[in-house]
């Protein structure tokens, strides 16, 4: 349990230390009453994926983005659609890239 508590604490550091620094943006923003648009954020519904999404969504939203959610049950259902109907997945490294070799290579295919 630490260890995965650990993990989920790491990546979201890491998420938002890659979210970190100055914003250049002078004339965007909610400061600046323009709008960015809608960010739709997908992912799968369990606590660490959902915590990421949030911290997704608040952070575009402190920015001026308007951020849509919607956290699904199985990988398949957003996966079909992204990127073409979703702009952002917070994913585990490991299971998106497992994911995509037995998508591309089929159910056997070596990790």
């Amino acid at each position: 349990m630490r260890l995965r508590l650990l993990a989920v604490a790491s990546v979201a550091a890491l998420a938002l230390a890659g979210c970190a620094g100055d914003d250049l943006d002078t004339d965007g923003g909610p400061e600046g009453g323009a709008e960015k648009g809608v960010v739709r954020i997908s992912g799968q519904a369990f606590p660490e994926a959902e915590l990421m999404a949030e911290m997704y969504s608040q952070l575009l939203e402190a920015d001026g983005f308007d951020p849509e959610v919607k956290l699904v049950t199985a990988r398949d259902a957003y996966m079909s659609t992204f990127p073409r109907s979703i702009d952002v997945v917070p994913e585990y490294t490991g299971g998106i890239v497992e994911f995509l070799n037995t998508t591309a290579n089929g159910a056997d295919a070596e990790p």
